[in-house]
C-alpha cells in the first residue's frame, strides 16, 4: 500500500495480496478482496449523485449509507471512480477477476459481475458476468446487462441487453440490425 494513497481509519477491510498505488483515495464502508490492484487516482467511495428536494423545493444531498464489495483478482485501472450507494441495502459490487479500465464510473448501487472487461472510459450501472463494455460505452442506470453480452464501443444502453447478446449504436440496438441500417443509410 502506497503511502501516498488516503485510506479511510474506520469501515474499510483490506484483504491478502492487495496492491494500492499513489493517489488512491478509499473512503469508509469499503471491502477489497484478496489479489486486488488498484491504480494511481482511483476513488473507491465517491459521493453517489443522490439528492431529494427539501420544502422549498431545493436539493438536498442524500447522506449515503451503502458499502462497496470489491471481490477478488479485481484490477481497478487510473482515475476511475466508483461511487457508493444510499440505502444499507443498495451495495455497490465489482465481481471477481473483473477489470475496470481507466476513467470508469461504476455508479452508486452498480453490480458488475465476474470476469468483466470495461473498457476505458465507460459508465456502467450492472452489468452480468463475462461481459465487455467497450471505450466510451454507457449503461443507463438500472439497465441490466446479460451475462456474456457485449456493449460496442460508444453504445448508449438504455433497455436491457440479454444474455450474449451484442448491441452498438446510439440508443444500443442489436448489433446485426444497427449494421444492416446502417449499410442501408450509406447506399442511399
Amino acid at each position: 500500500i502506497s503511502p501516498l494513497a488516503a485510506i479511510d481509519c474506520e469501515n474499510v477491510v483490506i484483504g491478502d495480496r492487495v496492491t494500492i498505488e499513489p493517489f488512491v483515495v478509499i473512503k469508509g464502508r469499503v471491502i477489497i478482496g484478496n489479489d486486488v490492484t488498484i491504480r494511481s487516482g482511483a476513488v473507491i467511495g465517491c459521493k453517489g449523485f443522490s439528492f431529494s428536494k427539501d420544502a422549498q423545493g431545493q436539493n438536498v444531498s442524500v447522506e449515503d449509507t451503502a458499502r462497496i464489495i470489491i471481490e477478488d483478482h479485481v484490477e481497478i485501472f487510473e482515475q476511475v471512480a466508483i461511487s457508493t450507494g444510499i440505502f444499507p441495502w443498495e451495495e455497490t459490487r465489482i465481481g471477481e477477476n473483473t477489470k475496470v479500465d481507466a476513467q470508469c464510473h461504476i455508479g452508486h448501487g452498480a453490480h458488475i459481475g465476474r470476469n468483466c472487461l470495461l473498457a476505458e472510459g465507460s459508465r456502467c450501472c450492472g452489468v452480468g458476468d463475462h461481459v465487455w463494455v467497450g471505450v466510451g460505452a454507457i449503461v443507463s442506470n438500472r439497465v441490466r446487462v446479460g451475462d456474456g453480452a457485449r456493449v460496442s464501443l460508444g453504445s448508449v444502453v438504455t433497455k436491457e441487453v440479454p444474455a450474449g447478446q451484442t448491441v452498438s449504436g446510439n440508443f444500443a440496438i442489436d448489433h446485426q440490425k444497427f449494421l444492416s441500417n446502417l449499410k442501408k443509410s450509406l447506399e442511399e
